[in-house]
């Protein structure tokens, strides 16, 4: 399967199969921005807060290259904060990746606007301990190690234990 750009009024669909995402001037797919995460752990209880500086809607666009093997399209705000992204199929599915451009300050943050139609569900994304299905919600998406070792006889994990907790 190949992924495609179908250019619309202010902006574009990218197609791939069934799933299209949709570029809009007035409704833009990515937004960065600058700030700073918060995050505190103690016996597997998490905060997770984030202090967010700026958020800019990425409405300008220049489509660098469009191929059956991949495409590659530069997102902006009047020139300023450009970040890259490449859509490329892998094994049936589409991956997207995305990298900051050139530019002294780089964003730290990036938010993508990702269509879901009326019967879609969200589940999953890690444990959540609230809703069932995440649908419509916010909720933060926070991956990290569960400790060094789990065997309390291995001198790595008692330092760990004994320095931060963590063993």
């Amino acid at each position: 399967m190949e992924a495609r750009l179908e250019l619309a009024q202010g902006g574009f669909d990218l197609v791939f199969g069934a799933f299209r995402i949709a570029h809009r001037a007035e409704q833009p797919f990515l937004r960065a921005g600058r700030g700073e995460g918060v995050f505190e752990m103690h016996r597997g209880n998490f905060s997770i807060r984030e202090d967010l500086d700026e958020l800019v809607a990425l409405r300008d666009f220049e489509i660098l290259s469009q191929g059956p093997a991949a495409i590659q399209v530069r997102f902006h705000r009047s020139g300023l904060w450009p970040i890259l992204m490449e859509a490329k199929p892998e094994a049936g599915r589409l991956v997207l990746s995305f990298r900051a451009g050139p530019g002294e300050e780089k964003p730290n943050r990036l938010r993508l606007s990702l269509p879901a139609s009326a019967t879609d569900h969200v589940y999953g994304c890690g444990e959540q301990f609230s809703h069932f299905d995440l649908r419509g919600r916010h909720f933060p998406l926070w991956s990290s190690e569960q400790g060094v070792g789990r065997n309390k006889l291995t001198e790595i994990t008692r330092l760990a234990d004994a320095d931060d907790g963590a063993g």
